[in-house]
């Protein structure tokens, strides 16, 4: 899965990841991150956000 031709911003919020990402669901991020699981999160108050390198890491199966 890759991204598109946008440009990427530092950090992406959890329910637009599928803007930057198509076909990945904020949801599966959301469940895999209460299992301890999937690409690190970052909280700012109530959003959670990721860093793009992080999502990509996850995505080829790499830890980071």
């Amino acid at each position: 899965m890759h991204h598109t031709n946008k440009i990427i911003p530092f950090m992406i919020a959890r329910q637009r990841v599928g803007d930057y990402y198509p076909g990945l669901n904020p949801k599966t991020l959301a469940n895999l991150n209460s299992q301890g699981k999937g690409p690190k999160a970052y909280k700012n108050g109530r959003l959670v956000f990721y860093i793009p390198d992080d999502i990509e890491a996850h995505l080829k199966g790499e830890a980071k």
